[in-house]
């Protein structure tokens, strides 16, 4: 009987064939569709996670992430209740973590197809972007949030998707994760291509994104290269992350990839 305090962690089970042991999640857990349907124990801060509705569940492992749940998981651990926590920045932290589930669940046969699987999607994107001359990588921006404006720095796997599909992120000399910028600052940088989640708490559109002063004169929105992707899928280090990769691959380089699919919005 597992728990999942992460919706990343969540599609990782589920990818894994370990979906029937998942007894509850997340408010923020809705991908796939059987995951909408559990008993839900909550946000994503220690701070809204219900504690006694969790542990009514009877879980015999609950799996955690790294940084932000440290409280919850001090006190569960301290109930007695097993918790595995994993971290989630990087790429390789998203392989890590499918290889420990697989373990967890007993399906390591299982995990490790998947991140083969996974891994020989990066590299036919590597592949193809291999002999890219660096002139010809567009400078990116990814609006992580709005208010405040926020942005992927060095230490994320949105930067590292960036660069594996031929871009530059215009803000990857920020250390860490994620970081506020100003509009000034991306103003001055003047990204190639904009991208950003669909939702910010609101939808978001490209035109929205684009209606601070100024940001007209910006190369991307010039160039009517602003993207709005699927936030839900973009934003978790899961089975869908090469998904994501796919998407900026296409966004960054139409000519070498074919136009972009239905889980993106132009």
């Amino acid at each position: 009987r597992i728990v999942s305090l992460a919706p990343a962690l969540t599609e990782d089970l589920f990818a894994l064939g370990a979906g029937p042991a998942v007894v509850g999640d997340t408010e923020y857990c809705d991908y796939p569709a059987a995951a909408r349907a559990l008993p839900k124990v909550g946000g994503i801060t220690s701070q809204s996670i219900h504690v006694e509705r969790l542990l009514a569940l009877k879980p015999d492992l609950v799996v955690a992430v790294f940084d932000e749940q440290g409280p919850v998981v001090d006190r569960l651990r301290r109930l007695g209740v097993r918790v595995e926590v994993m971290r989630s920045s990087t790429i390789e932290d998203a392989f890590q973590a499918l290889r420990r589930l697989g373990e967890l669940s007993g399906r390591q046969a299982e995990a490790g197809r998947l991140a083969a699987g996974m891994r020989q999607r990066i590299a036919r994107v590597r592949e193809k972007l291999a002999a890219l001359p660096s002139q010809r990588r567009p400078r990116v921006f990814y609006q992580v949030w709005d208010a405040p404006l926020m942005t992927a720095g060095r230490g994320s796997f949105i930067s590292q998707l960036i660069e594996l599909a031929g871009g530059v992120n215009i803000f990857g000399d920020i250390s860490g994760d994620y970081s506020q910028v100003s509009a000034e600052a991306v103003l001055q940088r003047n990204p190639e291509v904009i991208l950003s989640p669909d939702r910010h708490g609101a939808r978001v559109t490209a035109a929205g994104l684009v209606a601070r002063p100024g940001w007209r004169q910006i190369a991307a929105v010039r160039a009517r290269r602003v993207h709005v992707i699927d936030g839900d899928m973009v934003s978790r280090a899961g089975p869908r992350l090469v998904d994501s990769l796919d998407l900026f691959a296409r966004f960054l380089h139409p000519e070498i990839f074919p136009p972009a699919g239905p889980g993106a919005k132009p």
